[in-house]
């Protein structure tokens, strides 16, 4: 991985995901020097800069190609999403940076998560996770619509 890029983002490049980026870049004036530093690369960043892991990385399958797949496929009978824009902060290049034990950080970090959620919620951001439970047979289907939708024939 190069130093250079330190904000992984394995999704394609797309409305959502810049405005994600967005949101990210309003928040780094909020950071200090501590929230600042990537513990894998041992550096301190003045700015976030962003790191396209389908041109260079570890990304194999991403959401966008298989989510479609499953859902035509199987039937998804349980499904949660999460992440956005709050996985840079809690991950393990800057989330080594705010202590649970400082009433500070406990703050930031709870108004990350809910402008996360919000984003989430208003469709502005995509998931950058998912936990599901899927099955072969046809069933009710419990799946949010704006994040990815079932072909039928």
């Amino acid at each position: 991985m190069s130093p250079q890029m330190p904000v992984q983002r394995a999704v394609e490049l797309n409305s959502t995901t810049e405005v994600a980026f967005a949101f990210i870049q309003l928040l780094l004036p909020l950071l200090g020097e501590r929230q600042r530093y990537h513990a894998q690369f041992k550096k301190v960043y003045a700015e976030f800069e962003d790191w396209d892991c389908l041109s260079y990385g570890f990304e194999g399958v991403r959401a966008q190609d298989i989510l479609p797949l499953l859902v035509k496929t199987f039937s998804p009978r349980k499904f949660l999403a999460g992440g956005g824009i709050v996985d840079l902060f809690i991950e393990r290049g800057f989330g080594f940076g705010f202590n649970i034990a400082d009433d500070e950080d406990c703050k930031l970090l709870k108004f990350i998560c809910q402008l996360n959620d919000a984003l989430l919620d208003s469709g502005q951001i995509t998931p950058t996770f998912m936990l599901a439970h899927f099955y072969c047979e046809e069933g009710e289907e419990i799946f949010p619509g704006p994040i990815c939708r079932r072909e039928h024939s």
